[in-house]
């Protein structure tokens, strides 16, 4: 087990509709309602309701436990960072109300996904392979760094393959016009 950070795409419409509901956010996740006391439910203003579509596993970015390290090797950093290669980690649009693992999910929008997409589109391992600082990693306390120190050039390996796949996802979603919304389970 660890920590593993998913992304969706969504259209502008929900993704709008998300963030003047958070409290919908959940089900587009999981499918399923959250569990919540019996006087939060009782109490709740209710939402208006969205038919979200049965989530498809296989149709989500799951960029498993190297978001972090990734995120580290795109900007040189652990924390927050400015647009547009910190996005992956950039949460000051959190759209949720409830906690769908290790927090509240958050989004960006088709715009932040075409700038991100075109920001990763033209770099190469080389690019990564610069901030790719095992040791650095490790006094940042980057998620999985003295994995990644004692793994060295493997390590990066699994960073780059899963590089590829969010550059892949965010081309597809940007080219359908979507926003994203992203989690930590």
């Amino acid at each position: 087990m660890g920590v593993v950070l998913c992304a969706r795409g969504i259209d502008k419409d929900d993704l709008d509709f998300l963030a003047a509901h958070p409290s919908e956010a959940f089900e587009f996740i999981t499918g399923s309602k959250p569990q919540r006391p019996f006087l939060r439910t009782l109490f709740a203003r209710k939402a208006p309701k969205r038919a979200w579509p049965e989530p498809d596993d296989r149709e989500d970015l799951d960029l498993d436990k190297s978001w972090e390290a990734l995120h580290f090797c795109l900007t040189g950093s652990r924390g927050q960072t400015a647009a547009p290669a910190g996005l992956l980690l950039q949460d000051s649009r959190v759209i949720g109300s409830d906690d769908v693992g290790y927090g509240k999910p958050w989004a960006l929008y088709p715009a932040q996904v075409k700038l991100f997409a075109e920001t990763l589109a033209p770099l190469t391992a080389a690019h990564l392979k610069v901030r790719y600082d095992p040791q650095k990693m490790q006094r940042e306390k980057v998620y999985l760094a003295d994995l990644f120190l004692r793994d060295g050039a493997e390590g990066f390996d699994y960073i780059w393959q899963n590089f590829l796949a969010l550059r892949t996802y965010l081309t597809k979603t940007s080219e359908r016009g979507q926003g994203l919304v992203l989690w930590l389970t």
